[in-house]
């Protein structure tokens, strides 16, 4: 059921009646209320009744406490909600990494495990041009094993993290499919955010 909010700071008007919509919606615009078409009001508001505002002087938005408390919550539309949470937590932990390493580096990142394996397999120097600028083209040894033994190194840990991020994500996506009730979904938003 649509109904008709007209308020300032706090609720003046209120209709479910969509006959009377236009005439309240009139009356608003006469003592400069804002108006809002909605299902529930989507603000907070305090015991007195007057609207609860933050910092910038904005309504709060109705929490999901208040929701579940009035039983209007949409558990498809919050279903939705927490997997776009979940993978906005995971690719920003993954701009976390990449972010660390120039653009190039990521780049000839595959290059360089390439070349890495190849040398330590068959020690030819002339297979590793990366690995090679890599090292200011220094021709020792030694020097290109540890470098190569590096980049393996580095590699693994990056594929380790990256699959325990993987997995963490699967993970929380399992646990939301078997939400079926708002108490669930807000107590996975809980664990999500820490």
């Amino acid at each position: 059921m649509r109904n008709l909010y007209c308020y300032s700071d706090k609720i003046i008007y209120q209709t479910s009646n969509e006959s009377d919509f236009p005439l309240f919606e009139q009356q608003a615009q006469i003592e400069g209320l804002e108006i809002i078409e909605s299902e529930f009001f989507p603000f907070e508001i305090s015991t007195d009744g007057k609207l609860l505002f933050d910092s910038d002087n904005n309504p709060i938005p109705i929490s999901i406490e208040t929701k579940l408390k009035l039983g209007i919550l949409d558990l498809e539309i919050e279903r939705k909600r927490i997997l776009n949470l979940i993978n906005f937590n995971f690719e920003k932990s993954f701009e976390e990494i990449k972010i660390q390493y120039p653009q190039s580096e990521r780049e000839g990142w595959g290059f360089l495990v390439f070349e890495s394996e190849s040398f330590l397999k068959e020690k030819n120097f002339e297979k590793i041009p990366s690995l090679h600028a890599e090292n200011n083209f220094v021709m020792d040894e030694i020097i290109i094993t540890e470098s190569a033994k590096k980049v393996l190194k580095n590699s693994t840990e990056y594929k380790k993290f990256l699959g325990q991020m993987k997995f963490l994500k699967s993970q929380r996506i399992e646990k939301l499919q078997l939400c079926d009730t708002p108490e669930k979904i807000f107590a996975l938003e809980k664990e999500i955010n820490g």
